[in-house]
């Protein structure tokens, strides 16, 4: 039996999708029990035939498929549509897991139910130099974070851990029939995160599991957006926000919605002064 899917989007992936299958092949925890979902999206060749010959590959539950579709996002929801587990990760191709993410994390949920959301720690480390890089933004939150009995749990409190779909386990029950938007090509993990928010009861912080975040040239956070695609993209992640956010205003949190829209806004005046 499936109890957990790891989906992973990739795009024209080199050797670094080998380490991050190779850190699912070193779980401490039955690898029947877990299921990988690779979802190659743009350019087929020669990269589909790669990856089915990475070794150790058939060592795992894997299914790998093709969307002509480019988009981190329509690559998600393929994973979401053909997985079959009880529990989610979605895991970058160039990042990788510590060997007890997965042990460590179910015991959690197990033991506290499938309304919440386990966050694991942080470690991102340069492609080049292979060095960790100071105050990682989740490092840091978790650093800092309290876990805290559901009945004092707060969304905006625990807001900084809601603008990524990576680096937890998710239960589907959480996320249901939500998807993520193809229309956006920034902060689409941000409005999943926010749309599935409605059913979490809390967030358990985890520091000693890690998903481990590679910084690399070329990858989608290094690029550099042009004014025009920031402000365009900034004002449609507001207009999706509040289009979900007003579809049932009486379960979304209020002040995590204005907390979205408010860093949306920041984020958008940053990278318009730069």
């Amino acid at each position: 039996m499936i109890e957990l899917s790891i989906i992973i989007p990739t795009f024209k992936p080199l050797y670094y999708i080998e380490e991050c299958i190779n850190s699912i092949l070193g779980q401490d925890y039955d690898l029947n029990k877990i299921e990988v979902v690779i979802v190659l999206n743009g350019v087929k060749e020669p990269y589909f035939e790669y990856i089915k010959s990475i070794k150790g590959l058939d060592k795992l539950v894997c299914k790998i498929f093709y969307s002509s579709c480019l988009g981190v996002s329509n690559a998600r929801n393929m994973g979401l549509e053909y997985s079959e587990g009880r529990f989610i990760v979605f895991l970058d191709d160039d990042d990788t897991l510590s060997s007890n993410f997965v042990s460590i994390g179910l015991s959690l949920l197990k033991e506290y139910g499938n309304n919440i959301i386990i966050q694991a720690n942080s470690r991102s480390f340069n492609e080049v130099s292979g060095e960790l890089i100071k105050e990682d933004y989740i490092a840091k939150n978790v650093s800092v974070y309290r876990n805290i009995d559901n009945s004092k749990f707060s969304l905006y409190k625990a807001r900084s851990f809601f603008s990524s779909s990576c680096f937890k386990i998710i239960p589907r029950e959480i996320i249901g029939n939500n998807k993520f938007e193809n229309s956006l090509k920034v902060s689409e993990d941000a409005l999943f995160m926010f749309s599935i928010s409605k059913h979490v009861t809390n967030l358990y912080v985890e520091k000693s599991i890690f998903y481990n975040r590679r910084i690399r040239e070329g990858s989608t956070l290094t690029i550099r957006k042009s004014n025009y695609q920031v402000l365009k993209n900034s004002l449609m992640f507001i207009a999706h926000m509040s289009k979900v956010y007003f579809s049932d205003v009486i379960n979304f949190s209020f002040v995590f919605y204005l907390s979205r829209i408010a860093a949306s806004f920041k984020f958008l005046i940053i990278n318009l002064l730069k």
